[in-house]
């Protein structure tokens, strides 16, 4: 039995520690961070970095900040997850690193913009979405959504609801 738990737990182990994550360092990912930083006293750090099949902006805040100081960080992001240019710089960065599979399908990474507001690294917030309805190009069908829609989780109270057009912010 113990010899089981063991295997387990070191299989747990390999397959947990495999994810690597690059760090996305861009032109135009620095300046948004100098831009955010600047606009956006709340924020102490943002990290941004991908792996398949995921593109993070984690970003942590000062004690004391509110979730509508969130909210407006993240339509700021948003709004520059949704400008052609960054899609085209990032997503093109994104599948040197992560090429099309041989069947022709690419995968498009989905964006995560997460907030930890008491710097414990725990996420208490995230926002997700993705650039097709459904994640693979299989045929020229396949909807594009483009980031519009999202998904907003407050992981401490384990409510989740969806976002939509428009990208104005509601929250000034």
């Amino acid at each position: 039995m113990k010899k089981i738990f063991l295997l387990i737990t070191m299989l747990t182990f390999i397959l947990c520690s495999c994810t690597t994550y690059t760090s996305l360092k861009t032109t135009q990912i620095v300046q948004f961070k100098k831009d955010i930083m600047s606009e956006f006293k709340q924020v102490s750090s943002i990290t941004t970095k991908f792996s398949v099949p995921i593109i993070y902006f984690n970003y942590k805040l000062k004690n004391g900040s509110s979730e509508n100081d969130m909210i407006n960080i993240f339509y700021s992001t948003k709004e520059l997850v949704q400008k052609e240019d960054f899609q085209k710089e990032i997503l093109d960065t994104y599948f040197k690193k992560y090429p099309t599979e041989k069947s022709g399908n690419k995968y498009y990474p989905d964006i995560y913009i997460t907030f930890d507001f008491d710097n414990n690294n725990d996420i208490e917030f995230e926002f997700t979405s993705s650039y097709y309805t459904k994640p693979t190009i299989k045929n020229k069908n396949t909807e594009v959504d483009m980031y519009k829609t999202w998904v907003y989780r407050d992981l401490k109270k384990d409510e989740t609801k969806t976002i939509t057009q428009p990208s104005a912010k509601p929250i000034q």
